[in-house]
């Protein structure tokens, strides 16, 4: 079923800042520039793109999108970051056949601090890299490729992504958990060294200090011990450790709205408030502790109990919620969910696609 998933926001990144925004300094990944050629359709660092700069694009609670910007980051500057990592994670992939982790994730940093100047995107980048390495053919059996029709000589539909969608019940979540534990398995201490000296580079505010496996020590020799560790309190180092739970339920629930008709921004919308309903923003708790994560999640249940999405109570109650969330100086950032949603978008194109990059 043809839906009008993506269009809007699509014709809004094609005549935006993600191709106006310049970027004066020179290219991280070898050539790679977003003035050069650019990104096949369908690679893995076209549906970064996607991802990376739909979920900015996207009205949410408490984050930057385009008529919401933060004093020290733009929704411009997601943008920037978007067209540069893609751009970075093809040249990558075709210059060395197969990148490690860290190499990915420590680069993207890079590239992002290049174009941005601010950390823009740590959280969804740390969230990706694991997926780059996995084969596109784990996200869809060999019954939902077989149902789909790709013209490699059509230019790319942005629409398509989910307008076709080989639906929910297609995809083989186990086979591709199997595959993303496996990648994250074959970390080894050098992955480990590259991601503690991107985090380092990040900065990401909230951090503090932490007995065991602190960022500003030596790096441990197994990330993936230090992840497990660490995902007692950050959802980002909880997919490490669960195998992507709650990037696959968001990739599943964008899939299923999308058969539904639902527009890209409403469902982009409705699952940060699922999300944000169902427990605390770990960035939130991160930076301004348990108390303020918890009612920011009984503040949310309000705005879905105030009335039926879309309706004058519903949004006059999110409206509300949003602006407290924007106060100067105890500005509330859901930032963690922000990268679980971008990760989801991606791997709902990659089923949504089923094909190789």
């Amino acid at each position: 079923m043809e839906t009008e998933w993506l269009s809007n926001i699509a014709q809004r990144l094609l005549n935006s800042a993600c191709k106006e925004q310049a970027i004066d300094s020179k290219p991280l990944f070898g050539d790679s520039s977003p003035n050069q050629s650019p990104r096949p359709n369908g690679s893995r660092g076209f549906f970064t793109q996607q991802a990376i700069a739909i979920e900015a694009s996207a009205r949410k609670l408490g984050n930057v999108h385009p008529n919401a910007p933060f004093d020290e980051m733009r929704y411009e500057d997601f943008c920037a970051v978007a067209d540069r990592i893609g751009h970075g994670v093809d040249s990558l992939f075709s210059a060395t056949q197969s990148p490690s982790v860290g190499m990915l994730i420590e680069r993207s940093v890079e590239a992002m601090l290049e174009a941005s100047g601010v950390n823009t995107s740590l959280g969804t980048i740390i969230l990706l890299a694991p997926m780059w390495l996995c084969s596109f053919a784990s996200c869809s059996d060999a019954k939902a490729k077989s149902s789909l029709v790709v013209d490699d000589n059509d230019s790319y539909d942005q629409s398509r992504v989910f307008g076709n969608t080989v639906g929910v019940e297609m995809w083989d979540r186990n086979a591709f958990q199997i595959e993303i534990e496996q990648v994250l398995c074959r970390m080894d201490q050098e992955d480990s060294q590259a991601i503690y000296r991107a985090i380092r580079l990040a900065h990401p505010g909230g951090l503090g200090a932490s007995k065991v496996h602190d960022v500003r020590d030596e790096a441990p020799a197994s990330i993936l011990d230090a992840m497990k560790t660490a995902a007692a309190w950050d959802d980002v180092a909880l997919q490490y450790a669960n195998g992507y739970q709650q990037v696959c339920e968001g990739a599943e629930r964008l899939i299923r709205d999308a058969h539904a008709g639902v527009k890209a921004d409403d469902a982009i919308r409705c699952l940060q408030l699922h999300w944000l309903s169902t427990r605390p923003d770990s960035l939130i708790v991160r930076k301004h502790g348990e108390q303020v994560g918890r009612m920011i999640q009984q503040r949310v249940n309000e705005v879905l109990q105030s009335g039926p999405y879309g309706s004058d109570e519903f949004e006059d109650a999110w409206r509300m919620l949003d602006e407290d969330m924007r106060i100067k100086g105890r500005r509330i950032n859901p930032g963690t969910t922000a990268d679980l949603i971008a990760a989801s978008l991606y791997l709902s194109q990659l089923i949504s696609e089923g094909a190789g990059a």
